[in-house]
Order: C-alpha cells, then structure tokens, then sequence
C-alpha cells in the first residue's frame, strides 16, 4: 500500500482536532447548529495554518445528515461520499491554476443547477486572490445573490490583492499563526499515534521553524522521522533537516563580536564541510540574531524568545557584547544575505562576504556601518582619555630627561655678530651647523602635550551631580546613554534623585549600572562626592521629595539625552 503523508494522515475529521484557530471554530459550529449559515465566507492566513480543513469540515457539515453539536457525523452517505472525494455537492476550484474568465463562467453555469443529494452545493476555492479581473468581475453578481443552495467558501495567503467588492461580499475569518507548544502537543499527539519516540528539544526545534504553520511542522516531522528509525533525537532531527544547533551560533555571534575574522571563516567552514544547507544556516542565524536582540531590548524572559533556560542565559551574556545598532546592522546584513542566496550559485561566498562586511564596517557605505564606526571610535577616545587622566595632573610640555641631555648654546655662539641683524622675538632660532645638530641625534625627543584634563580635586561647595549633571551624563559611554533617554535629575536635601518614567526604564538604568558610572565620573573628573539615588516617578510631581526641579532653578541648562 502507497505511504501517505502524515499531513494527509492525520487531518482533522471534525472541528475538535483543528488546532490553535478556537474563536472561528467556535463561530461556525455556533452558526451550524443555529442554522445562521451565510452564503459567502473568506478565510485569510498564512500557509499551513488550517484554512482548507475548515472549509472542507465546514462544507461536510452543512450536508450531514445526522450532525452532531455542529461536527459533521462522519457516517452517514453525505459524509462517506465527501471522505471518498466523489461528491457532487463539493467542488474544490485552485484558483492559481484555474483563474481565466472562461473557467469561472463555466463554474456559474453549473451552479444553476439544485444538488441532487443532500442541501447545499459547496464551492471552495483556494488561493482565489489568484483570479484575475475579469474572472473576479465574473464571479460578483453572483457572489452577491448566490442561489439558495450554493455557499462559496474563499481562501487566500493575500486578502489585500481581492478588490473590495469581493470582500464586503463575504464574511471574513483572519487565522492567526499557531503558538509553538500548540503545535508541540500535536506533534506529540501524532508520535504517538505513529510510534514514534521523540526528544521533547527536537520537538520544539520543528515547531520553531515552521514558524506558526502546522501542516509545515507536520511535513518537517514526516521529514525528521523518516531516518529516525522509531526515535527521533535533537541530532538526528537537525541533521535530517540540514540545520545546526545553537551553540553553533552562538560561537559565530562571539567571533562577530570579537571581530575575528578567521574563527568565522572557519566556522563557516565547518558548516559546510558537514553537509549543512548554507541558506538555511543563514536564515537560522538571522532568528539568533533576533533573539539576542529582543533580549537586549527587553526582559531575558521575555515569551517572544523561543529558547530553553541555558540558551538564554547565554543570550543574556551575548546581549552584553554589542550595541543595539549594531545587531541591528548584523540582522540587516545577514538577512540580504539571505535573499541573495535564492538566485545565487555560490552560497558559501555570498556567506562569506556578509562575515567579512559584519565585522568591517568601513566595507559598507551606509548609515547602519557609518554608526557603527563612530561608536568603535567613540569608544577608543573614551579608553584614550581614561588612560590618559591619572598623569595629566603635570602638564609638563618636555620630558625631565630629555631635558637634561639637550646641550646649552655656549655664551659666545648666542651673542650676534656686528654684521648679523637682530632676530625679530617671535621668529625661530636658526638651525646649527651639522656638527652641532649631531648632538641631538640621541637625545630624547619631547613628548606631545596630553590632553587638559582637570585633576579631580574637591568640587566647591554648593556644586555637585544635579548642577554638574549636563557635564557627566556627556560622559557616559554611548550606549548607557542611549538607553537612558528620558532620566532626569532632580536636587534633594539628600542629595541627588534620579527620577524615570516607568519601571521599564528603571530596570534598564539598573541594567546599565547608569548610578555607580555617574558617581565614578562625578568623582574621578569633578571631585564630587554625593550621593545619588534613582526612582521611578515625576519630578514635576509636587508631590514628590524635589526640592527645585533641573529647569526651575537653571532655565538655560541643556540636558542631553
């Protein structure tokens, strides 16, 4: 006997099985058993996600014989004839193989005619955004005031290329995208059915990247089993699949962020060599990539990352390495990458070529690898500066030694001549004869002036984070003060506070460590020592603990950030 696919298999016979779309399913079994039928329905989603089923349960109900709380009973000869697909009553149009305007008129004509068996003739037609003008422009009147018996039920992936006729015709059903453990529980419920003994990791590996579609996460465990031989493993589901594990990703974004150029490649490499597919682990790189950046810019535990505890803890770590414009840029790169990929003959070099530009901004010539740019160099004066502050205390222009080995003129070689014209004061001397110059040839050469920068000694009195406030935060390395738009300081008889808007903002302040950075440079650059405390709340509030607000008491003060 011919094998069938588990997706053929294990479709749903009544709408109890049809997963993760209840609030249709509850509408239409509410109208089959009031009998509120209407004669046009338009079912929109995305691929997999159960448009088709509904329709076909929903057709074979409207002519059961014997239904059961709106299920179609699934014995009587309505519903046997449906199953065995040789009913008259149901007509299953592919509108993107069949959508010129001779076909559609013909499907009319037909339609003048009353079943002979049961009490509705059914039309479902997929994909119908397919139809052209004319055929849509065919298909209206009749839409609008079908025969009694006659029920259209429409089913598209694009609602948006169906003129507007057509929809306020219809009555109109969005089928959402299924949450993975929905899709999770029905792969377990098929495994068991099957036989087949599944790791809960390779599970939730096939959910994930069927991205919401359960006919996809089906065909991908049809697919993973078929050399499973009775137990499929994370390993085996990975290799059947051509994907890779995230720790291989997570060596890949560490070398990005180390700029290691030959680690990459050589991850790369390995990728290759193991037989992996090269778009795939691209596409897969780019969900890391969104994962490590929802961490960045929200709660490590947020739902809208799909990874196990360790994964992201690890997330966490790596969420730590880069800057948002940064991952942004990778997500960017990567993502052309990808779609380069589809009409390109060599994958690896496409791949190749998008590591080397993610750790070479100056490769690119956009906006994304311009600010990429400007933070490394930020980041390098602020190291610069740093380092340069203990010593800067003696601005000394020449070194104390190379003082000491230059040579002093002799009285007589500095006195001019009667025939020598007195030198103007602001003119440089004139340089000695080679003899002369020799001696110098050893000595030392003066240092560069270091940069002014004021020793930390004890701010004055009256003076200390909230009047300085403007000074500090300017300090900040970039990406603490990108995140901690919005903060505002206020003077208190305690000191300095700190106010944020949300608790959100007060997290990401904690995060970024944002009070003990502004107390280090308060006290390393300015010699102030106070103390500074952060809240969530307004400092316009009265009723808050303000003494004065930033504005009222400096009305020209400009705060950055």
């Amino acid at each position: 006997m011919a094998y069938t696919a588990l997706y053929r298999k294990w479709r749903p016979a009544v709408f109890e099985d049809v997963k993760g779309q209840e609030p249709i399913v509850r509408t239409l079994r509410g109208q089959l058993r009031t009998g509120r039928i209407a004669h046009a329905y338009l079912l929109c989603g995305s691929r997999g996600t159960g448009k088709t089923t509904i329709a076909r349960i929903f057709a074979k109900a409207v002519n059961c014989e014997n239904p059961v709380d709106g299920n179609p009973c699934g014995k009587c000869p309505s519903c046997l004839a449906i199953e065995r697909g040789n009913s008259m009553n149901i007509t299953e149009v592919d509108a993107a193989s069949n959508n010129n305007v001779d076909f559609v008129r013909q499907m009319l004509e037909d339609m003048q005619y009353p079943p002979t068996e049961g009490r509705y003739r059914v039309y479902i037609i997929d994909e119908v955004h397919m139809f052209s003008g004319s055929s849509f422009n065919a298909l209206l009147k009749t839409l609008e005031e079908p025969p009694e018996y006659v029920i259209f039920i429409l089913a598209t992936t694009d609602p948006q290329k169906i003129p507007a006729t057509i929809l306020s015709r219809c009555q109109q059903y969005d089928f959402r995208r299924i949450d993975g453990a929905t899709i999770v529980g029905r792969l377990r419920e098929l495994c068991e059915g099957e036989g087949i003994k599944a790791e809960d990791r390779a599970l939730e590996y096939i959910a994930r990247k069927a991205e919401g579609g359960m006919r996809d996460a089906i065909s991908l465990l049809d697919q993973a089993a078929g050399g499973a031989g009775g137990s499929l493993t994370y390993e085996s589901a990975l290799t059947a699949l051509g994907a890779v594990e995230n720790e291989t990703f997570s060596r890949y974004f560490r070398a990005l962020a180390a700029r290691d150029a030959e680690s990459l490649l050589s991850l790369i490499d390995e990728v290759v060599m193991g037989g992996r597919d090269v778009s795939q682990f691209t596409r897969d790189l780019c969900w890391y990539l969104r994962s490590v950046l929802l961490v960045k810019t929200s709660d490590i535990n947020t739902s809208a990352v799909d990874a196990g505890e360790a994964d992201r803890v690890r997330l966490g770590e790596e969420a730590g390495m880069m800057s948002l414009d940064e991952i942004i840029r990778l997500i960017r790169i990567y993502s052309e990458a990808f779609n380069d990929m589809r009409g390109s003959a060599g994958k690896r070099i496409t791949l190749e070529v998008a590591a080397i530009r993610s750790i070479r901004p100056e490769a690119d010539a956009n906006t994304d690898s311009l600010s990429a740019r400007i933070g490394a160099l930020e980041q390098k004066i602020a190291g610069v500066i740093s380092a340069a502050a203990p010593v800067a205390s003696a601005p000394a222009a020449v070194r104390p030694d190379a003082a000491a080995s230059v040579p002093v003129p002799s009285p007589v070689a500095s006195t001019p001549s009667p025939a020598t014209a007195p030198q103007p004061a602001h003119t440089a001397p004139e340089m000695q004869p080679a003899q002369e110059a020799s001696a110098f040839d050893d000595a030392p050469w003066p240092e560069p002036p270091l940069p002014d920068v004021k020793s930390p000694a004890a701010a004055p009195a009256g003076i200390g984070i909230f009047e300085r406030w403007s000074e500090i935060y300017s300090r900040l390395d970039p990406l603490t003060k990108g995140m901690n738009k919005g903060a505002s300081p206020v003077r208190t008889s305690a000191g300095t506070v700190i106010y944020v808007s949300s608790e959100s903002s007060l997290d990401m302040a904690k995060r970024y460590d944002l009070v003990n950075k502004m107390k280090k440079i308060a006290a390393d650059e300015f010699g102030i020592d106070e103390a500074l405390t952060i809240k969530v709340g307004d400092p316009h509030d009265p009723a808050a603990d303000a003494e004065a607000d930033v504005r009222a008491v400096f009305p020209d003060l400009i705060i950055e950030g």
